[in-house]
């Protein structure tokens, strides 16, 4: 698959996910800043990984540019928060129903919920993590 992408998609997954290289190395070595480096993470994550062969991936690394892609969304600006999320039709996993039912504002409800949630750290670390919540993405991607 690898082989399928342009150039700069493949040095940018080459770089971060195998030779874990920060945004801050690869943006010096290609003369690019950091922020177009994180679009280009973003794009080859959304674009060539996660939605037109998810197959093709180790469910560890689509778990790996899932995070990075959310970070990038997160600092961009809030994250729709999770009752907007579910309102809109999309499921919440386990951990997302205990913030929601949680007594707090929408603000806290509108963070990165994921980055605290160890399904995410075994789905980042295990390429058949132990994670059987519904409706969690590090579980969906165990199975494509």
């Amino acid at each position: 698959m690898m082989a399928t992408l342009p150039e700069p998609y493949r040095l940018a997954l080459l770089w971060r996910y195998w030779e874990k290289r920060s945004t801050q190395e690869m943006a010096m070595r290609t003369g690019k800043t950091e922020k177009a480096i994180e679009g280009l993470l973003a794009r080859v994550a959304v674009e060539e990984i996660l939605y037109s062969q998810p197959a093709a991936a180790p469910s560890k690394l689509k778990s790996q540019i899932y995070s990075a892609v959310m970070l990038c969304q997160a600092a961009s600006g809030p994250l729709a928060s999770l009752t907007q999320t579910r309102a809109s039709g999309h499921g919440l996993c386990f951990f997302e129903e205990l913030v929601c039912i949680a007594p707090a504002g929408e603000r806290m409800k509108s963070l990165n919920i994921c980055r605290v949630c160890h399904a995410r750290v075994l789905a980042e670390h295990l390429e058949k993590a132990p994670n059987y919540w519904p409706d969690c993405p590090y579980v969906k991607f165990q199975g494509s």
